[in-house]
Parts: C-alpha cells; sequence; structure tokens
C-alpha cells in the first residue's frame, strides 16, 4: 500500500454558494506542491481522483476544474475524463496556436468545458481562445484594481464567465464582487481540502503485460484473468469505469462488465 494526496479548493459563486472545486496535486497533507512535471502534476491528479479516490468521493454532484498543460491538452488521455464532471483549465503556459484552438473546439464540441487561468491581460495568447472558454480564472493577486477593472471591461466582449482566483482580503473580495465577477476563489474564501487514501501498487511488468494484450485486441476472457492476478490494476479499473459511465443504470462490479463497458481504445489510453 502506498499513500496518496490530492487538494481540492472551493470555487464559490456570488452568493457564495459552493459550485466547484479546482483539484489540485499533492504529494502530502501539507498545502503545497512541488511541481517538476507539470503534465505527471495533471495526470496525477486525474488517476487519483477518478482511479482510486473515486469521482463521487471527491466532488459529489460538483464539476472539478483540472490543470490541463499543452501536453495533456493534445493528448488522447484526456478523453477518460467524462465531460459532464470537469472543467479543463489550459494552464498559462499554453498559447493559442492553431493546433490548440482546433483541439479546444473539438473538445467545447464534445461537450467540454474549457477555462483559462492565471490570466491577467487579453493578448495574442489568449484572445483567439476567448469566443471557445468558458471561464475565465484572473490573478486577482497579481494585478492592480484599476488592472482589474480594465480587464473584466475588456472581458465583456466575450461570453465568459469571470473567476477572481488568488484572493486574499475582504477588500480584494469586495472589489472583486462590485466589479461582477461571478465566480471565486482564494485564501480569504477557504484554503484546499486535503484528501488522502491507499494505492493498492502494481507490477511493471503486469501492467506492459496488459498493454500487450489490449494493443494486439486479445480475448476479453485473456485481458480479465490477467487483472484479477493483479488487484490494484482491478481496482483502479472499476473505480474508473464507475466514475466515468456514470449513465449505466447500475454500478459495474465485475472485471469483465468493466472491460466491455470502457472498450479497447479507452484501455489503451
Amino acid at each position: 500500500m502506498k499513500n496518496m494526496f490530492l487538494g481540492k479548493q472551493p470555487i464559490l459563486d456570488q452568493n457564495q454558494n459552493l459550485v466547484a472545486y479546482e483539484l489540485l496535486f499533492r504529494t502530502s497533507t501539507g498545502n503545497e506542491a512541488r511541481i517538476l512535471d507539470g503534465f505527471h502534476a495533471s495526470a496525477n491528479v486525474v488517476v487519483n481522483a477518478y482511479g482510486h479516490l473515486g469521482i463521487q468521493q471527491v466532488l459529489g454532484n460538483l464539476r472539478g476544474f483540472i490543470n490541463v498543460n499543452h501536453e495533456l491538452l493534445l493528448d488522447d488521455a484526456i478523453l477518460l475524463l467524462p465531460s459532464k464532471y470537469v472543467v479543463l483549465e489550459l494552464l498559462e503556459t499554453i498559447s493559442a496556436t492553431p493546433e490548440v484552438v482546433q483541439r479546444c473546439t473539438e473538445l467545447k464540441q464534445m461537450g467540454y468545458q474549457l477555462a483559462l487561468d492565471d490570466v491577467t491581460r487579453i493578448d495574442d495568447k489568449i484572445e483567439p481562445l476567448l469566443p471557445i472558454v468558458n471561464v475565465v480564472k484572473i490573478d486577482v493577486l497579481a494585478m492592480t484594481d484599476n488592472e482589474i477593472s480594465e480587464l473584466i471591461q475588456g472581458l465583456k466582449a466575450w461570453p465568459v464567465i469571470p473567476l477572481a482566483e488568488k484572493v486574499g482580503s475582504p477588500e480584494r473580495a469586495k472589489l472583486c464582487m462590485d466589479l461582477g465577477f461571478e465566480m471565486f476563489q482564494g485564501y480569504f474564501f477557504a484554503k484546499p481540502i486535503i484528501i488522502s487514501g491507499n494505492k493498492i501498487e502494481s507490477g511493471k511488468l503486469s501492467l506492459l503485460r496488459l498493454l500487450s494484450l489490449v494493443m494486439r485486441d486479445a480475448e476479453i476472457g485473456e485481458i480479465e484473468q490477467l487483472l484479477k492476478r493483479e488487484p490494484g490494476l482491478s481496482y483502479s479499473l472499476l473505480r474508473m469505469v464507475n466514475s466515468v459511465a456514470v449513465a449505466l443504470p447500475q454500478k459495474i462490479g465485475s472485471i469483465r462488465q468493466a472491460i466491455i463497458a470502457m472498450g479497447y481504445r479507452p484501455l489503451k489510453r
């Protein structure tokens, strides 16, 4: 067994009702994270939230904002996330290249909601994405009152929801409310909550064997037998399927059912 950790910070509306969480990479119970690899950090959040802890336990019926870097945005693995429960939060390191704009358009058509992270100005890096995204998260900690006011006025040209993030004082919270922000996040309202659990480790050799079986479209029985010998992989698969397949009439309880419900291509991802 190995401990796993996940942070979630509340996101509130104008009436301070809880409307969503941002899911955060954590490696301990401390409220901080040392992120050396953005793809690994985001993948860790996805696996822990959907594969180990279970999305209902983490989010309830709310949406979860998940940080997405350029690599994850273009990776098919992102399609494992159920569009009903996530907002794909594009990190500030992503530029609005034609490839990125096309990918975001495709994801929007699939039903995903998108957000821009740490916005401090409207420029060529984000402007092509403003007709596509749903939420713009404005880093109010890095801006003056006048800069915030000018930016919120500029965003009125697009159908986006402005979210004030990193709100750390009552004065800044009042300013953002007066300016018409619709969503709020920051230590003034609530610090991240740390969730922990136990993760069953699976051997790398078994994982490679499983991948080999899936890549050659092996019989379901072969895949099922391998998974039965690996409780960690079996547990993750069942949690993932039951998190994603929310529309199914009943909970999936067997490995065979899980393989059939997920299908070969998502299982490869």
